[in-house]
């Protein structure tokens, strides 16, 4: 890609999103840096703790509600980089209670049942029957233990009340927990941001190696938009969605520059291995390398349950060891050959010392 179509950014929206994402899930996210030997700075841990501190007890339950479900954060995050007008929080929560209900409902929706191959330019809003047809969609599937049918039909029945339910977060969020933070995240980010744009003008390959190697999705575009983000802490991180208007996104972390690949992936190795040493993780990769399955089909020649299935599919995940894509209402997970080799390679390199 020319270097000029490359442009670095803090998207304070996007950051907003992520911190909501970060409060809700703080526990999964901290064992997850632990995972990979990363140690979160007594400062972070220290924002971290009084935003949620702040929050009542209800905005903590609906954060859990809307933001312990993977499909919310990424359908805001599309609805961001599809509006480029939206350049501020306040901008963003008056954009989203504008919305009519059943324009959420249709973001929403296609995220969950379609993820990256969701088409939001299809306008299920206009539609009168939009809930019916949701819910007779949800009964048609086949069963796929990834989609919580259930709170997508919740969402179906009361658009009205999930927007506002939604909205009020949001506000509550903004106001009692994260503006109080709001100034210092985005300075520090402007730091970060100067320090990356003169890397990747000073050693564009060293650059592109170090923090674009085997991170980009394939889909094409034209311009790449680099959004330094506080919470996703380091290496890169982008939205399940498709780029919008030739444009691709994604989240690199403040202390990527602290966290060198090479310690990044001796980290993914340790814990390929661990994947490995369990037997039915190593059954799944197995099956997994002959074709794609859905998750039933894995659960039914394992002898496990679904839920099982997905919590082992989720660690996998982890490491980009498979990849998933809904196909006919069902969630289909292939093995990333190419991944696998990856890691072995880098396992003998670094058990060698070549």
């Amino acid at each position: 890609m020319p270097k000029d179509n490359v442009f670095f950014t803090v998207n304070p929206s996007l950051e907003f999103i992520h911190a909501l994402n970060f409060v809700a899930n703080k526990e999964a996210r901290y064992k997850f840096y632990s995972d990979f030997n990363i140690i979160p700075t007594e400062e972070f841990k220290q924002i971290v703790e009084e935003m949620k501190g702040k929050l009542s007890r209800y905005i903590q339950n609906e954060l859990k509600f809307f933001f312990q479900w993977e499909p919310m954060m990424h359908t805001l995050g599309r609805i961001v980089e599809e509006h480029k007008h939206i350049e501020n929080v306040s901008t963003f929560i008056e954009f989203i209670e504008q919305m009519h209900e059943n324009e959420i409902l249709s973001y929403i929706t296609s995220q969950a049942l379609y993820g990256v191959n969701a088409n939001t330019s299809t306008n299920w809003s206009m539609d009168e029957n939009m809930a019916n047809n949701i819910s007779n969609i949800i009964f048609n599937m086949d069963d796929d233990t990834t989609i919580d049918k259930e709170r997508l039909i919740e969402f179906a029945e009361s658009p009205l009340e999930i927007k506002s339910r939604l909205v009020l977060l949001m506000k509550q969020f903004y106001e009692k927990s994260y503006k109080q933070n709001e100034a210092y995240i985005l300075s520090k980010l402007d730091e970060a941001k100067k320090r990356y744009e003169k890397l990747y003008s000073d050693n564009l390959a060293y650059f592109a190696d170090e923090y674009l190697h085997n991170t980009l999705p394939r889909d094409n575009y034209k311009k790449l938009i680099i959004h330094i983000s506080y919470f996703t802490l380091v290496r890169v991180w982008f939205f399940t969605v498709n780029p919008y208007d030739d444009t691709q996104w994604i989240h690199l972390g403040i202390y990527s520059e602290y966290y060198p690949r090479k310690k990044f992936i001796k980290a993914k190795v340790q814990n390929f291995i661990r994947i490995l040493s369990d037997k039915k993780r190593f059954e799944i990769i197995e099956r997994l390398s002959k074709k794609p399955y859905y998750v039933y089909e894995l659960a039914a020649e394992l002898d496990l349950t679904s839920p099982t299935v997905c919590y082992h599919l989720n660690h996998m995940l982890d490491l980009n060891l498979v990849s998933l894509e809904k196909e006919n209402n069902k969630t289909y997970y292939s093995l990333n050959k190419e991944m696998v080799k990856e890691l072995l390679n880098n396992a003998s390199s670094i058990l060698l010392n070549d």
